[in-house]
């Protein structure tokens, strides 16, 4: 994403979740570049991220207590497994799943596979206002 539209959103009128602590995204994403840009646009409104680069990385992190608001997940990630098979694993430690956006780019029966742990599925490269009105969207049915 170019810094024209980065700073676009920034500029936006999307607040984020009204309630007095931040929403908290867990970002699952391991092209660092994608990361930073993603989770900037996420930070400038008003989004709480902890930005991790594995699936290991982010089932650690639940483990250690965090407790994600949001689940915001690559589909593809290095390693074993893939984002709904993540997402299932945090829900399970959990015993709830948040709510999950996927960025993928998925043949049409692993679509129908993803779905059943994402609440919502962006193809690569996805438009981050779509996004931010998504987790918008997502978030408000936790207040």
């Amino acid at each position: 994403m170019d810094q024209l539209a980065m700073d676009q959103l920034a500029k936006s009128d999307r607040p984020a979740d009204p309630r007095i602590d931040p929403v908290v995204v867990l970002h699952i994403e391991d092209d660092r570049s994608v990361a930073r840009a993603v989770a900037r646009i996420l930070r400038l409104q008003g989004y709480e991220v902890v930005s991790v680069v594995s699936g290991d990385e982010a089932i650690n992190l639940v483990e250690d207590g965090l407790i994600p608001d949001l689940i915001l997940t690559d589909y593809h990630l290095p390693r074993d497994m893939t984002g709904d098979q993540i997402v299932t694993e945090i829900a399970t430690r959990l015993e709830f799943k948040p709510p999950t956006i996927m960025l993928a780019s998925l043949p049409g029966p692993q679509v129908e596979k993803v779905k059943s742990v994402a609440d919502r599925i962006f193809a690569k490269p996805a438009d981050m206002h779509e996004v931010l009105d998504e987790i918008g969207r997502l978030i408000g049915t936790l207040t």
